[in-house]
C-alpha cells in the first residue's frame, strides 16, 4: 500500500509541475494560510482516503505556533477525525522541489510541531524524496525520523517543539520534505506544523565528549530483550531499521540509570537489523539478527 501512495503522490508532482528547485525555504503559512483553504505556493498534499479531503493537510487560520506574545498565528494542521468519526490514513504533505547544492557546508531542515496526544494512533514521519534526471513515478523515499532531534515525543503533546534534521549529505541532488501523517480508525489526534525553515546553523547539538550508550540486545522468537545503562534519564527515541535502512519499529523509552526491558509482538522476518536509541545528549547503535 505504501508502494502504491508514494507512486500516486509522485505522479502527482509531475503533473503537478513542481520541477522549478528553491535554494532555501523559509515558510511560517502566515501568508497563504490567512485564509483556510489556500496553499504556499509549491506545497501540496495527498490524502489516501479522497472523499476524507477535510481530514487532510490543511492550513489552519490561528493554530500555528504563536509568537512570545502568545498571539495566535496560522499554520498546518492534519487530524484523522472526519464527521465525527476516526478513519484509517495516510496523509502527505509536500514541499517544493529543494535544492541545497549550493550551501557551502552543512544544511539542515528546522521545523515545529506539536499533537494534541502522542500515544492516540496518529504518527508523524519525515521523508525525503529524491529528484533526480532519472526521475520517475515509484522513486523510493527515505524515512528521516531516526535522524530529527529531539525525537518526536510527549513533548510534543504538550508545548511547540523545535526540530532539526541534518539534510548535508542529500544536498547535492534535489529533492522533497514529505511531511506523512498515518491514522488509525479506532484513536487519533491531530498534528500541527509550523516554520519549516532550512539553516547551516545547527539547533540541537549532541554532547561529543558523553554520547555512548551501550546497549546488548538479545532477540529470541521475535521477542527483544535490551540492556543499556543510560547516564541521564528521560525519554529516549527508539528505532529499529532493516538491512535497507527501512524504520521497522519505532518507539519512545523512559529510562533512567542501567535499565532492562523487553520489546514484544514485532513481527518481523528473519535478517539483520540495526538497533538505535538516542536524544538530545547520548546515543547507542548495535546490530542484532532475527532467525
Amino acid at each position: 500500500m505504501k508502494k502504491t501512495l508514494l507512486i500516486l503522490l509522485f505522479g502527482a508532482m509531475c503533473l503537478n509541475g513542481y520541477s522549478q528547485a528553491i535554494t532555501s525555504i523559509h515558510e511560517n503559512f502566515d501568508v497563504k494560510c490567512v485564509l483556510a483553504g489556500n496553499f504556499p505556493s509549491g506545497w501540496f498534499h495527498y490524502n489516501a482516503m479522497s472523499f476524507l479531503d477535510s481530514g487532510a493537510w490543511m492550513c489552519s487560520t490561528n493554530l500555528g505556533r504563536p509568537t512570545t506574545t502568545g498571539t495566535p498565528t496560522p499554520g498546518m494542521l492534519c487530524s484523522g477525525v472526519f464527521s465525527g468519526n476516526y478513519h484509517l490514513d495516510t496523509s502527505m504533505l509536500v514541499t517544493p522541489l529543494l535544492n541545497f547544492a549550493g550551501y557551502p557546508d552543512k544544511v539542515y531542515l528546522q521545523f515545529d510541531t506539536k499533537t494534541t496526544n502522542i500515544h492516540l494512533g496518529s504518527i508523524l514521519s519525515v521523508l525525503i524524496v529524491p529528484d533526480t534526471a532519472a526521475y520517475s513515478p515509484g522513486t523510493p523515499s527515505v524515512n528521516l525520523d531516526s535522524a530529527i532531534a529531539p525525537i518526536f515525543s510527549n513533548g510534543d503533546s504538550s508545548a511547540w517543539i523545535t526540530h532539526e534534521v541534518d539534510l548535508t549529505s542529500y544536498k547535492y541532488s534535489p529533492f522533497y520534505i514529505v511531511f506523512r501523517y498515518t491514522s488509525k480508525s479506532t484513536s487519533g489526534s491531530a498534528w500541527f506544523l509550523d516554520n519549516v525553515n532550512s539553516s547551516t546553523t545547527r539547533l540541537h547539538v549532541v554532547d561529543p565528549v558523553n554520547n555512548d550508550l551501550p546497549i546488548a540486545v538479545n532477540a529470541s522468537n521475535g521477542n527483544l530483550t535490551l540492556s543499556c545503562a543510560g547516564q541521564t534519564s528521560g525519554i529516549y527515541g527508539l528505532f529499529i531499521t532493516d538491512v535497507l535502512g527501512r524504520v521497522v519499529f519505532k518507539d519512545n523509552i523512559n529510562i533512567a540509570g542501567a535499565g532492562k526491558f523487553s520489546l514484544g509482538d514485532l513481527h518481523l522476518t528473519p535478517g539483520v537489523y540495526v538497533l538505535k536509541m538516542y536524544n538530545d545528549h547520548y546515543s547507542g547503535t548495535t546490530k542484532f539478527v532475527i532467525r
